[in-house]
């Protein structure tokens, strides 16, 4: 994807709306959580989103020339008291500081948000060959976030840990559903990839684009790895949104799945990439629920384009990051988008 040469340019967030439905329960304060993996030749660096009481650095949390910037408090004086923690894993090339928008809506929910960055997928590092690789390092990123939680004094204070949510959207969906006990297969990723040759993430697995070129020949991955699944009993539910790699799925494996679970598209269903599709997905999965979220497309998860933002695109004949469907805005679908995942996660039996 060429996005991910917009994401070098600075993470990008989105500008703050009040969701209603969603509840505006504190402000949000944000601050960096590195912690160390042996997966990892490096300490794994994320940002930590939690409800305010009083204090911290306004600080404008990524904006650039394409996408606006969400206005947080940096290093605030945290709430007291235990609060839900959701586990993020962002898009392909994307990174923690993008998907701040939602974070700060779950935030004034009443949740914690944890998002690391992905080393290998995240914005500046991510290549056609560090993605397949992804789908058994994050869920490791993921776990060892949890220990880390759990060795922290300060962010053990802040969080539940028997109330852990995992989520996530495109490459991230995919993962999260791994770490639900779903399982992909490697063979049916390189037939669907050879029989859809320009179906959304193969041409990228296959050729990359003009600014990060490469290639992955999907007969030689690593299948033991990529078709084992990484569960992680400490998760109690998942959210994938508009997951990746669906075609890849061993059906039998999601009717195994016994944690609740939410499935969201974005878009007209009829006309969305058949390899994002998740309603098979959720007719797989006993006790899983779809949400069809209508009038966006799959960039309509990234933040609101500034004006300026629109022609920087266009100009670089880059991916249609700033393209909103139909005629809903895209604030809109954030608005149905986070008050869809806020319902789930406060439903009964959630």
């Amino acid at each position: 994807m060429k996005l991910t040469s917009i994401l070098k340019a600075g993470a990008f967030v989105f500008a703050g709306f009040f969701a209603p439905g969603v509840g505006r329960t504190a402000e949000t304060g944000v601050m960096n959580f590195t912690y160390d993996a042996a997966h990892r030749d490096r300490l794994v660096q994320s940002l930590v989103f939690y409800p305010a009481a009083s204090g911290g650095t306004p600080d404008n949390i990524g904006g650039n020339i394409v996408f606006k910037g969400e206005g947080l408090r940096r290093d605030a004086i945290p709430q007291i008291g235990k609060h839900p923690l959701i586990m993020v894993s962002h898009g392909s090339g994307g990174n923690a500081a993008n998907m701040a928008w939602f974070a700060r809506r779950l935030v004034e929910a009443g949740f914690v948000v944890a998002i690391p960055n992905h080393q290998g997928s995240t914005s500046g590092d991510s290549t056609p060959e560090t993605t397949i690789p992804a789908m058994w390092q994050r869920p490791a990123d993921l776990s060892r976030l949890l220990d880390s939680f759990e060795a922290s004094t300060a962010l053990s204070a802040m969080v539940d840990k028997d109330n852990v949510t995992a989520l996530g959207f495109s490459l991230g969906g995919a993962v999260i559903l791994n770490m639900a006990g779903a399982e992909f297969r490697a063979g049916k990723l390189a037939a669907f990839c050879a029989a859809n040759p320009d179906s959304m993430g193969c041409p990228w697995l296959d050729k990359g684009n003009a600014l990060i070129p490469g290639h992955v020949d999907l007969d030689k991955i690593d299948a033991v790895r990529f078709n084992a699944s990484y569960p992680d009993r400490r998760i109690k539910r998942v959210v994938a949104i508009d997951p990746g790699f669906v075609p890849a799925l061993e059906t039998e494996s999601l009717s195994r799945i016994d944690l609740p679970m939410l499935l969201v598209n974005i878009g007209d269903i009829d006309s969305m990439p058949i390899g994002l599709r998740a309603d098979s997905v959720a007719a797989a999965s006993p006790g899983a629920k779809y949400v069809n979220v209508v009038g966006g497309n799959h960039f309509d998860f990234l933040a609101e384009c500034k004006t300026l933002g629109w022609f920087f695109v266009w100009l670089e004949g880059d991916d249609p990051v700033c393209t909103e469907t139909g005629n809903r805005t895209r604030g809109e679908i954030h608005r149905d988008i986070a008050e869809t995942v806020v319902a789930f996660l406060r439903s009964p039996g959630s």
